[in-house]
């Protein structure tokens, strides 16, 4: 009796471990989907049927990560794909607008969209690259390194506007005014990290060790 109540007991256990994985399961969908990105704002949005009058369900941000679930189909001479944004949203967007990991067509749209951008948006598309597309680890960490510098001076410049005339009590109370500015929340939120010299009211663009790691 008392094997066989074991027995039901681990039954049980299997039985509550399988139940708890299924929304899991259900929520990672079908294996033959694939994961992919949002490359190019501009271009994403999110439309009801293929083609460039279908009704407009949303656009979507850089970098958002979507699920392709059809094949591309050709409408106004734009290929377009069914994909899932959420398990109870889905529509289709211009292939331009995605890339996926380990997919070559779409690594040389990110490629080239890197290439092409410039500012806060360029530091999304490269940062989105560093994390999720190994093959242009390298270009991109040399990219968002050079974006990022360029965002120091751009911030250095508006320092000297901002706290050129600002009485404090020491260089010290400076420097963390500076450095909580929340002009610099955006570029945080990306991990690109600055110092600042309150001396030259100037901003310094710092790489993490993984970033120096990805440049090789």
């Amino acid at each position: 009796m008392r094997r066989l109540a074991r027995i039901a007991v681990v039954r049980a256990i299997v039985l509550l471990v399988l139940l708890a994985a299924a929304p899991a399961a259900l929520a990672a969908g079908p294996q033959h989907w694939r994961r992919a990105y949002v490359i190019d704002s501009d271009l994403a949005v999110l439309r009801r049927e293929p083609g460039l009058r279908s009704g407009i369900l949303k656009r979507l941000r850089h970098g958002r990560m979507i699920a392709i679930v059809e094949r591309p189909v050709s409408v106004d001479g734009v290929a377009w794909v069914r994909v899932a944004v959420t398990r109870r949203t889905r529509g289709w967007l211009p292939v331009s607008a995605i890339a996926s990991p380990n997919d070559r067509d779409g690594e040389a749209r990110l490629s080239s969209r890197i290439a092409q951008t410039d500012g806060f948006s360029r530091l999304e598309l490269t940062r989105l690259t560093i994390d999720h597309f190994p093959r242009l680890r390298e270009q991109a960490a040399l990219a968002f390194e050079e974006e990022a510098r360029r965002a120091a001076s751009a911030l250095t410049e508006r320092a000297a506007r901002r706290f050129a005339y600002v009485r404090l009590s020491g260089m010290d109370e400076l420097r963390v005014r500076m450095l909580l500015d929340p002009h610099l929340d955006r570029y945080i939120r990306l991990g690109v990290r600055f110092e600042a010299y309150p001396e030259t009211l100037e901003y310094r663009f710092v790489a993490t060790k993984g970033e120096r790691a990805a440049r090789r």
